[in-house]
């Protein structure tokens, strides 16, 4: 029982240290992940506060410009308020507002364009500038993505879905309810 113990601790923490299918990032690396060129630190910081997203996205009263967004409300009346925002450029971003004890988060971020490792990447852009050093995960529909952790996480990646030529599809960030 004496050497189980120290084997298994040794088995899980390089499960904990090297996660199939993720591709962690540093914290100094997940800082610079930027979405329509905003952090998405900055972008999480608002909290969803309608005034917070306009001052990130200066452009967003003029209404043609791809920074615009319309906000949707709803879930109130339940005790689930929610507020998304969608941009003219074709970005979505979802907060969970929180209850009266619950913090409030980002539950949804979809965006055309993302920012990672120091590349700019847009939806049918190929994944090859990113070098041969990322992990892929595997779907069940034997498709590839990419999914981006914090700190060799669990929780909460960024994901990139890629096609069959191994072209960006979707670009986005979802917690995992």
């Amino acid at each position: 029982m004496k050497t189980i113990i120290p084997i298994l601790a040794l088995a899980f923490s390089l499960n904990c240290f090297a996660q199939e299918g993720y591709q962690s990032l540093t914290a100094a690396e997940y800082a610079n992940v930027k979405f329509q060129g905003v952090s998405f630190e900055a972008i999480k910081a608002t909290d969803g506060n309608v005034q917070a997203m306009r001052d990130l996205f200066p452009l967003s009263t003029n209404n043609s410009h791809p920074d615009s967004f319309t906000i949707d409300e709803f879930g109130s009346e339940i005790g689930e308020p929610q507020r998304y925002f969608y941009f003219n450029s074709g970005m979505k971003v979802s907060f969970d507002l929180g209850g009266p004890s619950e913090s409030i988060e980002i539950v949804r971020l979809e965006s055309p364009d993302i920012t990672v490792l120091g590349h700019h990447l847009e939806i049918g852009d190929s994944i090859d500038v990113l070098g041969n050093d990322i992990e892929f995960n595997i779907n069940r529909d034997s498709s590839k993505s990419i999914l981006f952790i914090k700190n060799n996480g669990t929780c909460c990646p960024i994901v990139i879905d890629l096609d069959a030529n191994m072209n960006i599809t979707v670009i986005y960030y979802l917690i995992f309810a």
